[in-house]
């Protein structure tokens, strides 16, 4: 079995901005890491951060997504790698995996369908993405985490990465972006496999 667990950050923190994209407005891929591993959860490849350069339709980064991620249009232009090549090694890995898996990983789908769709507009990212299968670890940890909403809505909410390590791993982290990311996720997923909220044989 083959896992790609994957993580991304964008030039805009505006989630809902992601959420009904289209070619003009769509926020841009900024950077992202993955690890790829096996049904043991031994690591087969990993690339801890690919920063993404910024092209002529890349014009900002807000500055909630520099609070975020600590990134900048001029931190992308000096280490960035051009957008194609980072798509082609993300696509090299999501056509052998097995089981996808993130925080938030709809998001990740979702920006790199619009990249791929302006640079690679024949190839139909969205279908190869979907019908592999994923999972988010933060949906997966809902209850476990058992974060409340804020005010008098009752119930357990989604929770954020931070709470989801805190709970699982008992680390406290930043909420933001950086190459430790993906590396928490994987860690994150194994907890829930032996706490059988995922199972990994019935995946197979």
């Amino acid at each position: 079995m083959r896992i790609l667990a994957i993580t991304s950050t964008a030039s805009e923190a505006d989630f809902s901005k992601v959420i009904s994209y289209n070619n003009d407005n769509a926020p841009r891929l900024a950077a992202l890491s993955f690890i790829v591993f096996d049904g043991s959860f031994n690591i087969l490849n990993s690339v801890p951060m690919i920063y993404v350069k910024p092209d002529s339709d890349f014009k900002r980064v807000s500055a909630k997504a520099k609070a975020y991620n600590n990134l900048s249009v001029e931190i992308l232009r000096e280490k960035g790698v051009e957008v194609d090549k980072v798509l082609r090694l993300v696509l090299s890995e999501v056509l052998k995996a097995n089981l996808i898996i993130g925080a938030n990983v709809w998001f990740t789908r979702k920006l790199l369908m619009s990249e791929f769709d302006k640079k690679m507009p024949n190839m139909n990212f969205n279908t190869l993405f979907t019908s592999t299968r994923q999972l988010d670890i933060l949906d997966l940890s809902r209850k476990l985490v058992n974060a409340k909403y804020s005010g008098l809505k009752s119930g357990c909410r989604r929770p954020t990465l931070k709470e989801t390590v805190k709970k699982l791993l008992g680390k406290d982290i930043e909420e933001v972006y950086d190459d430790k990311q993906a590396a928490y996720i994987v860690s994150c997923f194994k907890v829930l496999c032996k706490l059988n909220i995922a199972n990994l044989e019935e995946m197979k």
